[in-house]
């Protein structure tokens, strides 16, 4: 009788030690009840977006066109957007310019823009008239990888008060670009021009 229960505790003991070794290694091992293992951060696998802007000669655009104010006139000014090389995906994509007069001069004259964005509205659209230079324009559609567009082709100074003869305008132009997706989709449709879909 005493050989039995000390079989029966030697079993028992064994089967207490195994449990808490389970149990103990789940939690040593990083958490295995609760992690998935499986690496996800090859970098081959990661999507990229790469938007460029470029000038009149498809040549980077990098640094901020400057123009002086001689009186009322157009001057040339062309800006496209790039869904370069380096993208792995097509994009959806937006622009905003900005511009700042030399010495402080105010950016708009009795209420109105002191110039005019001569954009390509056939492929940009504004959320509401007259937004452009103070709001972001959305690319009409995805712009496949490695395509370009269209976004400015000159601006139009009117006349303005002396106190700007002589002085100068710098722009400011952003880009962004998201996956051309419906979630990229959902993430601008708040602030983007009512009826957009550029998925069509």
């Amino acid at each position: 009788m005493e050989k039995s229960l000390l079989k029966r505790l030697i079993t028992s003991t064994l089967i207490l030690i195994f449990s808490v070794t389970m149990f103990t290694g789940c939690f040593l091992d990083t958490g295995a009840w609760f992690s998935d293992n499986n690496d996800h951060t090859n970098i081959d696998d990661v999507a990229e977006i790469e938007i460029a802007l470029l000038d009149g000669n498809n040549a980077l655009l990098v640094t901020n066109p400057v123009f002086t104010y001689t009186g009322a006139k157009t001057e040339p000014f062309s800006v496209k957007v790039s869904n370069s090389g380096l993208s792995s995906l097509p994009a959806l994509v937006r622009v905003m310019i900005n511009g700042v007069w030399s010495n402080g001069l105010q950016l708009r004259n009795n209420n109105e823009n002191t110039i005019t964005y001569n954009y390509n509205s056939a492929a940009f659209s504004e959320r509401n008239v007259g937004d452009m230079g103070y709001n972001f324009v959305y690319f009409n559609t995805k712009l496949l990888v490695g395509a370009s567009a269209v976004f400015l082709n000159s601006v139009t100074f009117p006349t303005l008060p002396e106190e700007y003869l002589g002085q100068t305008i710098s722009f400011t132009i952003s880009v962004e670009g998201v996956q051309a997706n419906s979630g990229g989709v959902y993430l601008w449709q708040n602030v983007a021009p009512i009826g957009w879909n550029p998925l069509v």
